[in-house]
């Protein structure tokens, strides 16, 4: 059960394949860590920092209050693109030449999920052109709400993506959308800047 439990993966050769120095990529960690753990404590909900690996994103900060009901996905965890708030923004944050061969890539593993897939994830790209981030209410966990954001850090660094999820029954879709989405774009605009300023 994905709430319980995420995919582990290590580490070690995800941030290699940044491409980017070891320095660069704890910087952007370090600025994102106390502006993520503030927001996660006030909302209740789990706030996390991901990076794509192949077709999932890779959590490398992960942060959740201390609520009696979370969601046990932490640093390592994976979790994928196509239907997920985070994997979401990832693709709306792509150029769209390098956006349609991942697409091309999902859907060539199962066409029949793809019939699903595709019109949600048209939807994602729409929300995100009208409001800066993606969301995905229940379509990967049902009891999971998820909305998104792309973190564009410039072309040293590659597109990270900061996501709010929450179980649907404290965080339901139009708190997702109404309180949460500001809380989250002001989270992405500071990272930013801060990244900005030191680079």
């Amino acid at each position: 059960n994905p709430v319980q439990e995420g995919g582990k993966y290590r580490l070690g050769s995800a941030m290699l394949s940044l491409n980017t120095s070891p320095r660069e990529q704890l910087d952007v960690r370090e600025i994102a860590r106390p502006l993520m753990q503030e927001l996660a404590s006030a909302t209740g909900a789990q706030v996390a920092l991901g990076v794509r690996d192949q077709l999932s994103l890779l959590y490398l900060e992960s942060f959740k209050s201390q609520s009696v009901v979370t969601i046990n996905l932490n640093i390592g965890s994976r979790i994928p693109l196509a239907v997920t708030a985070g994997g979401r923004a990832y693709l709306a944050g792509m150029p769209s030449n390098e956006r349609a061969n991942l697409l091309e890539r999902i859907r060539s593993l199962d066409e029949h999920a793809w019939q699903t897939i595709e019109p949600q994830i048209e939807s994602a790209l729409k929300e995100y052109g009208e409001t800066g981030c993606c969301s995905s209410m229940g379509d990967w966990i049902r009891q999971v709400n998820g909305i998104a954001a792309p973190l564009a850090l410039g072309p040293a660094m590659p597109l990270m993506v900061i996501s709010i999820a929450g179980v649907a029954d404290m965080v339901p879709a139009e708190k997702m959308l109404t309180e949460m989405r500001p809380k989250l774009l002001d989270l992405v605009h500071a990272i930013e800047a801060r990244v900005g300023q030191r680079s």
